[in-house]
């Protein structure tokens, strides 16, 4: 299982503004490199599958749509990107992962 919390600021029509967002990754039953990605309370997110070293997905928030794409860079780095739009929201984030060593 992977855990992933932010807590930074965000630029957000010039303004930073605290962000925080939370989510919990569970590994699938067979194949390898899938896996289902909860909200800390434990709502259903959205599919995870990187065997291709890529992964796509939208995600409904209200009237708004989140976006995302995965890519896997090499053995210890990957890249997420959201494109957020819609009447409330219109902004993109990116997160870059790295595994901790040893």
């Amino acid at each position: 299982m992977v855990s992933s919390s932010t807590a930074k600021p965000a630029r957000c029509a010039s303004a930073a503004t605290p962000a925080r967002s939370r989510a919990r990754c569970t590994t699938a039953p067979p194949p390898p490199g899938r896996a289902d990605v909860h909200f800390d309370h434990g709502g259903f997110f959205h599919e995870l599958d990187l065997r291709a070293g890529h992964w796509a997905t939208d995600h409904p928030c209200r009237d708004d749509l989140y976006r995302g794409s995965y890519e896997v860079l090499d053995a210890r780095r990957w890249r997420q990107e959201w494109a957020v739009r819609g009447p409330a929201k219109d902004h993109l984030i990116v997160t870059r992962f790295t595994r901790a060593s040893g």
